[in-house]
C-alpha cells in the first residue's frame, strides 16, 4: 500500500487542460490589446507568480476561482510619472475594452473577472537605481499609491528555477509579450509546491484570507529542496526542513525574499496576527501528515491512509499503487508537541 503523489496531483491538484486553455486564451487577448494600446511606452508583458513558476493549482471548492497574475512594464522614467498616474494609465487603457463589473480596481493592480477565473494586471516601470545582473528590478505603486515599491518577479522566477534545477535564465526583452509557460512536465520541486499549496488551501478553506501566502510556501519549499528526484523523499525532507526553521521564523516574524532582502514576506503578520498563528498551524499539519503516514506504512492500514488523505486533502480515491512515489517518514527522536515555543 503506497500513496502515489503523482496520482494525487493528477486527480485533485493540477488544473485541467480546459482551465489552462482558458487562461492562455485570455492572456493572449489581453496582452495583445495592452501591447497595441500602450505601444508608445514599449510595454513588456510577462506572467508572474504561479503560472510563471508552473505551480498553479486547482481550487479546492468548485465555486472558488483560479487566477493569473501578469506584469505590464512600461518604459517610462520614474521622474516622468507618479504612482497614481501609472495606476490610472493602465486602468484607463483597460477601460476602453473592459467595463465594470468585469474590470475591477484593486489596491495596486487591475482585475478582470471571468467565470471561476480572474486576471490581476500589475503596472510597473523600470527601477533606474538597482540592477541585479541581467534581471531588472521594477517599481510598482504601493497599496496607497503614494510610494514606489521595488519588486523583482523575474529574478524570483530565476531563483526558483535554479532551485528546481532548471538553471535556465531568461533575458529581459523590451516591447515583448512573454507566453504563458506550459503547466505540464513539472519538475519535483514544482510538484511539491503544488501539493503544499493545495494542502494549505484545503486546511484553511474557510479562512483563505489568513492562510500562509503562496510566496511563503514557495520560498520555504525551494530553500529546503536539495535536488532529490524522488518526489516522496523530497516532500518529506522539505517538510522536515520547514519545521526546523519554523521556530525562528515565528520568533522573528521574518521570511526574506531571496532575491531582494529588503522584502519580508511575513510583514503582514504584525497587522494580522492570525496569519502568524495559521502559519504555525500549517507547519503542524505538514508534520502530522508525514509522521502519521510513517505509522500507517508500518501498520499497512488502507483505512487509516484513506482517513489521513481525506483529512489533509479531501481526497482518498485511486491512491493505492505500486509506484515508488511513497512518502518516506522523517524520523523525529523525542518529538516535542510545543516545538514552536
Amino acid at each position: 500500500m503506497m500513496m502515489n503523489l503523482d496520482e494525487l496531483l493528477k486527480e485533485r491538484i493540477n488544473i485541467t487542460p480546459e482551465m489552462e486553455k482558458k487562461a492562455e486564451n485570455i492572456y493572449k487577448v489581453t496582452s495583445e490589446f495592452l501591447s497595441k494600446s500602450l505601444e508608445d511606452y514599449s510595454p513588456d508583458i510577462f506572467p508572474q507568480g504561479s503560472f510563471k513558476l508552473k505551480t498553479i493549482i486547482r481550487p479546492v471548492e468548485d465555486k472558488d476561482e483560479f487566477d493569473l497574475d501578469f506584469v505590464c512594464l512600461l518604459d517610462i522614467a520614474k521622474s516622468d510619472i507618479n504612482q497614481e498616474e501609472l495606476y490610472t494609465l493602465l486602468g484607463d487603457t483597460l477601460n476602453k475594452n473592459y467595463k465594470k463589473p468585469m474590470l475591477e480596481p484593486k489596491k495596486r493592480c487591475w482585475r478582470l473577472n471571468y467565470e471561476n477565473f480572474h486576471v490581476d494586471i500589475l503596472p510597473a516601470i523600470p527601477d533606474p537605481d538597482l540592477i541585479n545582473g541581467q534581471t531588472p528590478l521594477l517599481l510598482i505603486p504601493d497599496k496607497d499609491k503614494k510610494e514606489w515599491q521595488s519588486t523583482n518577479p523575474l529574478g524570483y522566477a530565476e531563483w526558483f528555477n535554479s532551485r528546481a534545477s532548471q538553471g535556465q535564465r531568461r533575458s529581459f526583452v523590451e516591447n515583448s509579450i512573454q507566453p504563458l509557460p506550459k503547466q505540464d512536465n513539472n519538475l519535483p520541486l514544482q510538484k511539491i509546491v503544488k501539493i503544499m499549496k493545495y494542502h494549505r488551501n484545503f486546511i484553511f478553506r474557510n479562512d483563505l484570507d489568513n492562510r500562509p501566502i503562496s510566496m511563503i510556501v514557495t520560498t520555504l519549499a525551494a530553500k529546503n529542496y536539495d535536488g532529490e528526484q524522488d518526489l516522496a523523499t523530497a516532500f518529506s525532507k522539505i517538510c522536515a526542513g520547514i519545521k526546523s526553521e519554523a521556530r525562528e521564523i515565528l520568533k522573528s516574524g521574518v521570511i526574506l525574499n531571496p532575491v531582494d532582502p529588503r522584502e519580508n514576506f511575513a510583514d503582514a503578520w504584525m497587522k494580522h496576527p492570525k496569519r502568524k498563528e495559521n502559519f504555525r498551524i500549517w507547519v503542524e499539519k505538514l508534520d502530522d501528515l508525514t509522521n502519521r503516514y510513517s505509522h500507517i506504512i508500518v501498520q499497512n492500514s488502507k483505512t487509516d491512509l484513506s482517513k489521513l488523505l481525506f483529512e489533509h486533502f479531501g481526497y482518498a480515491d485511486k491512491l493505492e499503487t505500486k509506484s515508488p512515489n511513497t512518502i518516506q517518514p522523517h524520523i523525529i527522536t523525542n518529538p516535542s508537541k510545543q516545538w514552536y515555543k
